[in-house]
């Protein structure tokens, strides 16, 4: 940084539950602005001034939707002008589309078209859409964490032809969101080779995202400028939030722990593109997601 210029982090879908966990631990280890950001705009604001009233003063509300390019977009000039760049970005803004009866009824019962295309929308293409905007000020020692989830391994792939697609080492963007835009086309044929139940959409966008995280740290490699930037996927857990009305067997001080900490990784030997579960890398490949694993 610049004379002048300060430390900046921003995390998304943060008023409330595991991100705004992430924001209350983040503002005690990163020496700068922790922005908080919701599409709510009084969600938003209410949640930073319960941190800043809880002694969090370097936490500020900024609005930010994360399927509104736009309002990305304003974000990153705000964080621009303000920092001249971008320290740390945790992508954590998601959702689940419930439907009534309890998580087994779920996860037997196949998804709505709307509730996969919703789904891949926010899990996936927003978070993409944060990344090519941001990407540009993001600072050479930048950290990046995508937070993704167990539900999303490759095991849950029923095509060998798609696995090999979002394993390959050649893999590009582009040919990801072709992969991603095919399933909201043809995800609900059980012979299409994608997850299926009313999981599908959810593990389906958490691969897309663990992919992207893989893909983007390689492009990151030969970025010169950028040696020392890193890009992390992780699994907070089976985290009790509002996702699974609050099922889950873990706080959201837990969840949030593997996400502070790769915010916050120091040079040297640290997990570059990978997937990261309690501080461990796992491998994602061949790991065999769960409904203990995250929502």
């Amino acid at each position: 940084m610049t004379g002048g210029q300060t430390a900046a982090a921003l995390v998304t879908g943060a008023n409330k539950g595991i991100g705004l966990e992430i924001v209350r631990q983040l503002s005690e280890k990163f020496s700068g602005t922790v922005y908080l950001t919701a599409r709510d705009e009084h969600r938003g604001q209410e949640a930073a001034k319960y941190l800043q009233h809880d002694g969090r003063k370097n936490v500020q509300f900024l609005r930010m939707d994360v399927t509104d390019k736009k309002s990305i977009e304003t974000a990153r000039d705000f964080i621009k002008k303000s920092h001249g760049g971008l320290d740390v970005l945790i992508n954590n803004a998601g959702i689940f589309v419930k439907t009534e009866g309890s998580m087994q009824d779920m996860m037997q019962r196949p998804p709505t078209p709307e509730a996969l295309a919703d789904t891949i929308a926010t899990n996936f293409t927003g978070l993409l859409d944060v990344c090519k905007v941001m990407f540009p000020i993001l600072r050479p020692h930048a950290r990046v964490v995508n937070v993704s989830s167990s539900l999303g391994t490759l095991a849950r792939m029923k095509s060998p032809e798609l696995t090999h697609k979002l394993t390959a080492e050649t893999l590009t963007v582009d040919e990801l969101e072709k992969i991603l835009a095919d399933y909201v086309k043809s995800g609900l044929d059980e012979k299409s080779g994608y997850p299926v139940g009313g999981f599908g959409p959810y593990a389906m966008s958490k691969i897309g995202v663990t992919a992207l995280t893989r893909v983007l740290q390689r492009d990151l490699a030969e970025d010169q400028s950028r040696p020392d930037m890193v890009i992390n996927a992780c699994c907070p857990g089976y985290v009790a939030t509002d996702l699974n009305n609050n099922m889950g067997h873990l706080t959201v001080k837990q969840g949030a722990d593997t996400p502070v900490y790769l915010a916050t990784l120091k040079d040297g030997d640290i997990p570059r593109g990978q997937f990261v579960k309690q501080r461990k890398v796992l491998n994602w490949v061949e790991s065999e997601g769960d409904l203990k694993a995250t929502m």
